[in-house]
């Protein structure tokens, strides 16, 4: 399965505002937001700020699949969050994306020591990811992420080491 991932650059602002509004993102706050909030977003500084960086991952017919977001870039361990379209969903692309996106930080960061994130508990399938790819759970935050409805699911927080990498 092969994946090709292409940096994104705020002069793709469009593109981005299109692509995250044309889809529904279950466990992501806003779910489905308009190209008019995710404009809004940029022009306020996210997906473009200090120590943030995205790419589009790409699949053998270059098209854009999914989207990594990576945050925190700046400090000691950066964050991250992976999703992708709804029909590339349950096919195999996550391990790889997760892979690559581990390699990405660790070989291009020689001063990054981890790397971590988050997901809803109900978000098995990112869950069962992170566990395939070396990251460890290191805490479950009960009640913690505020989901669409008001309701408030855990958040369960994964990391991986520069060491456990290698």
């Amino acid at each position: 399965m092969e994946l090709k991932f292409k940096k994104i650059t705020k002069s793709d602002n469009q593109l981005l505002a299109e692509w995250l509004s044309s889809d529904t993102w279950p466990f992501f706050l806003g779910n489905k937001p308009t190209k008019e909030d995710v404009l809004k977003r940029i022009e306020n500084g996210a997906f473009f700020g200090e120590g943030e960086m995205n790419f589009w991952i790409l699949n053998s017919r270059e098209e854009e699949i999914g989207l990594i977001e990576i945050y925190q870039l700046d400090d000691f361990a950066p964050m991250f969050s992976i999703r992708f379209k709804t029909e590339f969903r349950g096919k195999g692309f996550g391990k790889p994306a997760l892979d690559w996106l581990t390699k990405h930080i660790f070989e291009n960061y020689p001063d990054k020591r981890r790397i971590e994130a988050q997901t809803r508990e109900d978000n098995i399938s990112m869950r069962k990811i992170f566990n395939k790819c070396g990251y460890v759970k290191e805490a479950y935050y009960r009640f913690a992420s505020p989901t669409e409805s008001g309701e408030r699911v855990a958040s369960v927080a994964y990391g991986i080491l520069r060491e456990d990498w290698q």
